[in-house]
């Protein structure tokens, strides 16, 4: 304001303005509109202290549809006082109708001949039809310039594709350095657009990305790829791709010669390194024989915060033990193949599902197979081996899987995770992986010098149905680790696995459900139940000698011990299930007994850190109820106390100490491996509440007047006399973020710098209320050591927000805009902020 009349002198500035395209150098530029004038008052005055209106017209004659007119009208201050300069922009038409690109070159009436997308200095960033093709390439020849077809994909280090709706190639596309094949989000029809590669392919050796868009045909090479948005990879019949026998090799290993190959197509990706970026989605099928994803030495594959892998092979939802072929290539395939040295990790609340048929979901450094039966005792050449001292090859290898927390990974398939010699797999906080298994196939599978880790308040949830020719002492296990095997379940964590359908063991004698296979001098494998933790086994395997769990095989050194520890655990379960009566088998005959732990090596079943009830079950009284062990309410741990009470065979309560010893091979005293040596039990009552038997009696000949004794029971159970639960309520918070911008005089006019870009900031919080429930009772209460009185709040910073920051040129800061039609009024105010 001012307190002092103003008066303005009024220039349209010569009228108003179009844009036109100059039809030899295609550059666009700004031209006066013959009769476009601004009419109003010449001068115009302001009373001090106030504000006033004018109007102004716009008068156009000969504009055409769908027509820009722009210019600026200017009011000179008379008083010395700031000039005025008002920037006006009009569209004679609707401009919702007009296309933002131009449509397909294929199309009539499209603007521009051909699609492509340039740079500052007119060059292509990708090609979207042959016509572009063709024009940029005459072009150059007419500048004299060396540039063949070729060539195109190979002359930037950075480019993009954008193609609108669906291509298909007509040739396959070398990808060198960084290049990125983009689609439309969504088309009308809500589909993705698409590019068909037929028997083509896209051969990468740099960096591909690929965004919001479905491949349909495979991407070779050992480049990296990375996945924005949504993208979908086809393979089938159509458009598979038949490897060279040096492809074959790069895919699936040098073992697979001598197996019948012909059928067997190129995977849908591969690539050294494979990355689903933050809250993307990638989706693989492959309905025809072959794999997934395939990756060289050293390969990674990571799934990023919120990211989605989906992988569908052959027969991914309807495999399953009745239609299962004993030799079939089919077995071979895997729903992720590295070969050796991999890396498979993901981010926070990622989402890993996989349907591998009658292959195998993840291999890691374990043979193809594909050329010898699958119903094989010992699974020879699906598996590396896990007998013998093994730690020359161990060294030479190392594979990694690691889940973020909260991941949620569905893997079905024959087989489920074989991760190779040394090899780790963390499961991650609060993460649920369900590994499901039909027919005969291993569904954990790690060799010497490994470790697994159920990560605190993660389950593992295991289940087989139908593996009935497979396993053994010496290999082929539904879950098998090599040498100082390490199996750890932390705490609150749940570790449970279930097969059913296994046989009787007519087919094979020792098939042991669970097994650590370790023959290396001063061996020490364990299995560790954490506090508060649940470990879960069951089978309905009947042979006598395959247990739930065993340490099998042992060189007879001295130095060698296995330990099962039971760490304040909440609840263990020994199960067979077996038939009843039990089937003949080839050691020892009829055995009424469960057996259900074995260790050749001196070994200690330990447990403590809680009171425990013990309870048993003898063949004679399994009776088919099979109650398990509930804690989803109150009522539900009380109620499950009870149904163990009543159907047990003997229950022991208030246990605090358990050392139940086995002898080493060779004492001629005891039957190697089966038999207790020694049972160390205290606690509160340590005589049976039904039969008043000892919990530490033992019987090395088949008796059920037994305590906790492996070999003479069906199953056994040790639950806590106190069951800790807690409610946790999770939620991720977005923080976007800002976005800093700085008018400066040294860029050029139009011309923008971007310094750091914007990422949104994202927190998971988690309120925890911790209970503790009576068994007997059911009774539940806080509790006040655990948190704040009960109480706990963690947040994680998954990621850190970091604000946009950049510098755009004062030529383009921002301006008042005004829409004009012809015929429109013009109403400004006399000052504008």
């Amino acid at each position: 304001m001012s307190d002092q009349e103003q008066t303005y002198t009024f220039d349209d500035l010569g009228g108003g303005y179009t844009e036109q395209r100059d039809p030899d150098t295609g550059v666009f530029g700004d031209v006066q509109l013959a009769g476009a004038r601004v009419n109003g008052e010449n001068s115009i005055i302001v009373a001090p202290n106030s504000t006033a209106k004018f109007t102004y017209t716009l008068k156009l004659t000969g504009i055409k549809q769908n027509q820009l007119v722009e210019g600026y009208v200017h009011f000179a201050g008379d008083n010395g006082q700031a000039d005025l300069s008002v920037p006006y922009l009009g569209y004679y038409g609707d401009m919702t109708n007009e296309h933002v690109f131009d449509k397909n070159a294929n199309e009539d009436d499209t603007d521009i001949l051909g699609n492509r997308l340039t740079n500052e200095d007119n060059y292509p960033r990708g090609i979207a039809d042959e016509y572009s093709l063709k024009e940029l390439v005459k072009q150059k020849k007419k500048d004299q310039k060396e540039y063949k077809w070729q060539q195109v994909a190979k002359l930037y280090e950075s480019g993009e594709v954008a193609f609108s709706p669906n291509v298909t190639a007509l040739g396959s596309l070398n990808v060198n350095n960084a290049f990125t094949i983009e689609g439309s989000k969504k088309d009308d029809a809500g589909s993705a657009y698409s590019l068909s590669l037929g028997s083509n392919s896209i051969v990468n050796t740099g960096n591909l990305t690929l965004a919001n868009v479905t491949i349909n045909g495979s991407i070779l090479g050992n480049g990296q790829v990375n996945i924005a948005g949504n993208v979908t990879s086809n393979v089938d019949a159509v458009n598979a791709k038949t490897l060279t026998n040096d492809q074959l090799t790069q895919q699936i290993g040098n073992i697979w010669r001598g197996a019948d190959t012909r059928n067997w197509k190129a995977a849908n990706i591969q690539a050294a390194k494979l990355n689903v970026a933050q809250g993307a989605s990638l989706t693989i099928n492959h309905s025809i024989t072959g794999d997934g994803i395939t990756q060289p030495n050293y390969g990674s594959i990571n799934v990023g915060i919120n990211g989605k892998l989906n992988i569908n092979l052959k027969d991914g939802q309807t495999a399953n033990r009745a239609n299962e072929q004993n030799i079939s290539l089919d077995n071979a395939n895997a729903g992720v193949r590295i070969l050796d040295n991999g890396t498979f990790t993901t981010d926070d609340s990622a989402a890993v599902n996989i349907n591998a048929g009658h292959g195998r979901a993840i291999v890691i450094d374990e043979p193809f197979g594909g050329r010898v039966p699958v119903q094989d005792t010992i699974l020879a050449e699906w598996e590396n081996g896990r007998t013998g001292d093994r730690s020359a090859q161990a060294a030479r290898h190392r594979n990694t899987m690691t889940l973020g927390n909260s991941t949620q990974m569905k893997l079905t398939g024959r087989g489920g995770i074989l991760l190779g010699y040394t090899a780790t797999l963390t499961t991650g906080d609060h993460s649920i992986i369900h590994i499901d298994n039909q027919g005969n196939g291993e569904g954990l599978l790690l060799d010497a010098n490994s470790k697994v880790e159920v990560s605190p308040h993660s389950q593992l949830l295991m289940t087989s149905n139908g593996k009935d020719k497979t396993g053994s002492y010496d290999g082929g296990n539904y879950i098998g680790m090599g040498q100082d095997g390490q199996f750890r379940v932390e705490h609150d964590a749940t570790f449970r696995y279930k097969l059913i359908n296994a046989g009787n063991g007519m087919d094979r004698s020792w098939a042991d459900n669970f097994n650590i296979i370790s023959q290396n001098v001063g061996a020490h494998p364990e299995v560790y139940v954490g506090n508060d933790a649940v470990f879960d086994g069951q089978s309905d395997y009947s042979q006598f000698n395959g247990e739930i769990f065993s340490f099998s095989l042992d060189n007879g050194s001295p130095k060698n011990e296995d330990f099962f520890t039971i760490d304040g655990a909440k609840y263990v379960n020994w199960q067979r299930n077996a038939v009843v009566p039990p089937v003949p088998g080839p050691v020892g005959g009829t055995s009424p007994q469960g057996n259900l732990y074995y260790s050749m090596a001196r070994s200690i079943i330990g447990a403590s850190g809680k009171k425990y009830y013990i309870f048993k079950w003898n063949n004679a009284n399994l009776n088919g109820s099979n109650y398990t062990f509930t804690d989803t309410s109150s009522d539900a741990i009380k109620q499950s106390i009870d149904n163990f009470k009543n159907s047990s065979y003997e229950w022991w309560s208030g246990i605090d100490h358990l050392a139940t010893s086995y002898s080493r091979k060779g004492n001629a005293a005891e039957a190697p491996g089966h038999d207790v040596s020694a049972s160390d039990i205290t606690g509160v009552d340590t005589t049976g509440e039904k039969h008043g038997i000892p919990v530490n009696k033992f019987s090395s000949t088949p008796s059920d007047d037994t305590g906790f004794d492996p070999k003479n029971s069906q199953r056994l159970v040790l639950v806590a006399t106190i069951i800790p639960t807690q409610v946790d309520d999770t939620q991720q918070t977005e923080d976007p973020y800002q976005v800093q911008v700085k008018y400066v005089d040294n860029l050029a006019p139009g011309q923008a710098e971007l310094h750091q870009k914007g990422i949104n900031g994202l927190v998971r919080t988690t309120k925890t209320t911790y209970y503790n429930v009576d068994p007997a009772t059911g009774e539940k209460t806080i509790d006040t050591s655990k948190g704040i009185d009960g109480h706990s709040v963690t947040t994680t910073v998954l990621n850190k927000k970091r604000d946009e920051r950049s510098s755009i040129s004062v030529s383009k800061a921002p301006r008042l805009i005004i829409t004009i039609k012809a015929g429109m009024q013009i109403t400004m105010p006399s000052r504008f902020e």
